[in-house]
C-alpha cells in the first residue's frame, strides 16, 4: 500500500501519517481523520505532536485537505523518529 516505503523500519505512527497523507490528496477527509485518531492515541504524551495533529484536523474541518496533506508529509517524517512503543493490536 506504500510503495517505496521500508516496512521494517515503519512505526505504526509513520504508517497511520502515511496513510492520513494519501487520504488527503484523494480528497479523503473522513479517512484522514480516522488515521489522525490513531495517531493521536499513540502520540498523545509529546506535545509537539499533539499540536501539529490538531493544527491539521483544523484543516481539514475548513476543508483546506492541501494544506492539511502538506502538515501531514512534515508529520511523517516526525514521526519516523517515534520510538517502536505503541501497543500492539491496536486494530490496524
Amino acid at each position: 500500500m506504500l510503495a517505496g516505503t521500508q516496512v521494517n523500519d515503519l512505526t505504526p505512527s509513520e504508517m497511520h501519517a502515511s496513510l492520513a497523507r494519501s487520504s488527503a490528496l484523494v480528497g479523503n477527509a473522513e479517512g484522514t481523520m480516522h488515521h489522525l485518531d490513531h495517531i493521536s492515541q499513540a502520540l498523545s504524551g509529546n506535545p509537539a505532536f499533539a499540536a501539529q495533529v490538531a493544527e491539521i484536523r483544523e484543516l481539514l474541518e475548513s476543508e483546506d485537505l492541501g494544506d492539511a496533506a502538506h502538515e501531514l508529509k512534515d508529520l511523517v517524517g516526525g514521526a519516523h523518529e517515534e520510538k517502536h512503543n505503541e501497543p500492539e493490536g491496536h486494530g490496524h
